[in-house]
């Protein structure tokens, strides 16, 4: 029987034991474990740099850029894919990187602040 279909079952016994009135009873609890969620990495604009320079990511995984420097920037992707649009001074743009990849971006204000987005 696969984990969900466990899952249900159990639910829909421990159900049936509530409308019962039920107290007794096994009370061993389900091993299964849900898929961790991507963890939010950040990226600082800072001192017209990206710190990191290399993000890593894992699919569906958000990169959140802020801008920490005393001028405008953007993170604006090499091929196009993505851009933060301007980010002032104290602004943050999470960007969801949805597949596996490599995904270089610069900043379209200052072509030489280059970066990128390693995704596994």
């Amino acid at each position: 029987m696969s984990s969900h279909a466990s899952l249900v079952a159990g639910l829909a016994a421990a159900g049936a034991l509530a409308l019962a009135g039920c107290g007794g009873g096994d009370t061993k609890k389900s091993t299964a474990k849900a898929p961790a969620a991507a963890a939010t990495k950040t990226v600082s604009i800072k001192n017209f740099m990206y710190a990191p320079v290399a993000a890593q990511s894992s699919a569906g995984g958000q990169i959140r850029f802020t801008n920490a420097d005393s001028a405008a920037h953007t993170v604006t992707a090499d091929d196009g894919s993505f851009d933060s649009g301007t980010l002032q001074r104290g602004a943050t743009k999470g960007i969801t990187f949805a597949k596996a990849g490599t995904f270089a971006y610069h900043c379209a204000f200052h072509p030489y602040m280059k970066g990128k987005v390693v995704v596994s």
